[in-house]
């Protein structure tokens, strides 16, 4: 997966995104990393949920969830 496609839809997203942390195995052993993990910081307030999202094939942030 591109980080950077994956950045530019998130910031399209929440323009008021101050930090994005990659960590996980997508850091330490891209080529066997099978999803990407981010910690997002941003400085909008939203509502108290959680969403989950994805970049489909075509490149659109898709929700997939809400806790």
């Amino acid at each position: 997966m591109d980080i950077q496609l994956v950045v530019r839809k998130l910031l399209e997203y929440d323009p008021e995104i101050v930090e994005i942390v990659q960590f996980g195995s997508s850091v330490y052993a891209p080529e066997h990393a099978r999803d990407l993990d981010l910690l997002i910081i941003t400085g909008s307030i939203r509502e108290r949920d959680l969403r989950r999202s994805s970049i489909n094939g075509s490149g659109e942030l898709r929700s997939i969830s809400r806790a």
